[in-house]
């Protein structure tokens, strides 16, 4: 090969490549990452993800807790209201909804921002902190401090957004419900009774929640 053909040769894998990153640099890829940690009070900016094309963050301008959302310019940048949060944690996104946990004053709250809204809209309160949550097709599983149980004893309770009524689906004994997730059809949660660690599971009805498998025996505390 002649060095002028060596020379053409390398300018075509150079543009070839530049083309390519151009065609990467362009793509428009994004994805919700959820975040389950309750903020406190600090100057600390918190990425839920992207929503419409635009970020979704919490930051905490003048001690004063608020959600943004930014399609990179000043005037597409503005405050989803009311923005008197102490904490807000992500739990669903869809292509059309956000779905999410807050906290305002003493009120608690699982509110949604749809599409082309600038304010929260509240589908449900509750009266206790929501220690965690999960959501499964139509329904949001939380975890809460029992009421009605001893001391440390927890409640998994689902909460019907389609009948807007709220279900006990279980309570623990002393240490409560230390991890909830869901697969596409039940739920399942890790809970300390009287008999031990258990990994507990349900699809949503009180009859077929129940233990699934004794992770080990009582007598222990829950470890990190």
């Amino acid at each position: 090969m002649s060095r002028t053909l060596k020379h053409i040769f390398t300018i075509l894998i150079f543009c070839s490549s530049l083309l390519g990153f151009q065609k990467i640099a362009a793509q428009e890829s994004y994805s919700i990452f959820p975040n389950q940690a309750e903020f406190a009070l600090s100057d600390d900016a918190n990425l839920f993800g992207s929503f419409d094309n635009r970020l979704v963050y919490f930051d905490n301008e003048g001690n004063t807790p608020k959600l943004w959302v930014s399609d990179g310019s000043e005037a597409g940048t503005f405050k989803i209201s009311p923005d008197n949060q102490t904490a807000i944690r992500l739990i669903k996104s869809t292509p059309e909804t956000l779905y999410f946990y807050e906290k305002r004053d003493n009120d608690k709250h699982f509110s949604k921002l749809v599409l082309g809204s600038d304010e929260f809209e509240i589908i449900h309160t509750t009266n206790l902190d929501v220690l965690r949550e999960v959501f499964l097709n139509d329904a949001i599983y939380f975890v809460t401090e029992s009421v009605d149980g001893g001391f440390d004893d927890d409640d998994l309770v689902k909460f019907d957004l389609i009948t807007n009524t709220e279900e006990v689906l279980f309570t623990s004994d002393f240490g409560g419900i230390r991890g909830i997730g869901a697969t596409d059809t039940e739920v399942y949660f890790i809970a300390s009774m009287d008999d031990g660690k258990m990994l507990g599971k349900t699809d949503g009805t009180l009859v077929n929640t129940a233990t699934f498998f004794t992770l080990y025996e009582g007598g222990s505390e829950f470890s990190s």
